[in-house]
């Protein structure tokens, strides 16, 4: 049996400023599976589990961006939370 890991790249996000659009592309850049929703966005990692949602807002409160990143980093993200 071949086993292939997904290497992700290790992040820096900042939770004081941060938007919708901005967690998109951490989680494309993760490797994560973006999924369309009426309200919310919902990312799958690679086996179609569900990893965390993400609202769509201009700009998100930080302990929600807080919570949406750690959510990645139980999935195998590296991002540093600052």
């Amino acid at each position: 049996m071949i086993l292939t890991l997904l290497k992700m790249k290790r992040l820096s996000v900042k939770t004081t400023d941060c938007s919708c659009d901005r967690l998109l592309k951490v989680a494309e850049k993760c490797g994560f599976i973006i999924k369309n929703g009426a309200n919310h966005y919902r990312v799958l990692n690679q086996k179609g589990c569900p990893v965390t949602v993400i609202p769509r807002h201009n700009k998100l409160k930080r302990y929600t961006v807080k919570g949406i990143l750690e959510g990645f980093n139980k999935f195998g993200a590296d991002i540093d939370i600052i």
